[in-house]
């Protein structure tokens, strides 16, 4: 079973009733749900794959959520009773999913914030997804600017949830030292092989999808003969992030700070698991047409914090 509880103590009731994300699975109303909250970096069918795929993953989330508060009870820590997440300027319905409902579907009433000139954008996409899963009371889009909701939330000690650059977590966490402030600040996919050829293929396959802008896009391939041993010398770091002289696996894997780790199929028969972790950053292996076999765990930032999406 998946281990959820990294953010918020698993003793924590769930708010979001399981049979509203499943009525929204229904063909009817995913058709209704893709079309409204439609990602322009997708084609249509694409994005309803994408959204399908969430929603099984936010089900499955809630139902082990619900598990462990029936065995736990009480939360040994309690939840705050608020939440900000910041989230970035493209993929909103996505990243509300994966960084925002989690904590309204857990009671906490979460404010989301976008850089001003998305602000229109994002509440369209969002909202949709907001009314589907009954979360109205408890999930909204502010209109106020990010720095704004920031400073208030650190003088209020309410918890911050970043996705967006390295560099931004970090200068709010200089300028606020003191508050509670988690990031997923991963930049990229990267590619880890033994095998070149693999490799060279799994490249071919991502970067046919490869989106405008996208924290999962491909830009790091890593050739070692100990793909699971972050001490494992690279023999090859190539592409866009590549270095003429690589050192470990987990130098190299800390330098490029990704989002995932893809590893190229093994078979087409090979068992679907969940992540494992290399250097703090989850590394998944990859169906033959090179879509990772699990995206639980996507997002994991040993820099600022965050545990990895449906891990909450």
């Amino acid at each position: 079973m998946t281990e959820v509880g990294r953010v918020i103590d698993s003793g924590c009731e769930p708010a979001l009733d399981l049979q509203l994300v499943e009525d929204a699975l229904r063909p009817a109303q995913l058709d209704r749900l893709a079309a409204d909250t439609f990602d322009p970096r997708l084609t249509e069918e694409h994005w309803r794959g994408v959204l399908e795929h969430e929603l099984v993953l936010l089900a499955n989330w809630l139902a082990h959520r619900a598990l462990d508060y029936a065995r736990a009870g009480s939360p040994s820590v309690p939840p705050p009773p608020r939440a900000v997440t910041l989230l970035p300027s493209y993929g909103f319905a996505l990243h509300a999913l994966r960084r925002s409902v989690p904590f309204a579907a857990l009671g906490i009433a979460t404010t989301i914030t976008v850089p001003a000139a998305t602000l229109g954008r994002a509440h369209a996409a969002i909202e949709p997804v907001v009314k589907a899963l009954g979360l109205s009371h408890l999930l909204s889009v502010l209109a106020t600017a990010p720095p704004q909701v920031v400073e208030q939330a650190v003088r209020e000690q309410v918890p911050v949830y970043l996705t967006g650059r390295t560099e931004t977590w970090r200068l709010l966490r200089e300028k606020y030292p003191e508050a509670t402030l988690v990031g997923a600040t991963g930049r990229c996919a990267v590619v880890l092989s033994r095998d070149r050829a693999d490799a060279a293929n799994l490249e071919r396959l991502l970067d046919s999808r490869r989106l405008p802008i996208s924290c999962s896009n491909h830009l790091l391939t890593l050739i070692t003969d100990a793909p699971d041993d972050v001490e494992a010398a690279v023999q090859a770091s190539v592409g866009p992030l590549g270095s003429e002289h690589p050192t470990t696996l987990g130098e190299e894997l800390r330098r490029a700070h990704p989002s995932v780790i893809l590893v190229p199929a093994a078979g087409p028969d090979e068992d679907s698991r969940g992540p494992s972790v290399l250097a703090g950053y989850s590394a998944v292996s990859t169906r033959p047409d090179g879509t990772a076999r699990s995206t639980v765990g996507f997002g994991r930032d040993p820099v600022a914090g965050w545990p990895g999406d449906y891990l909450v």
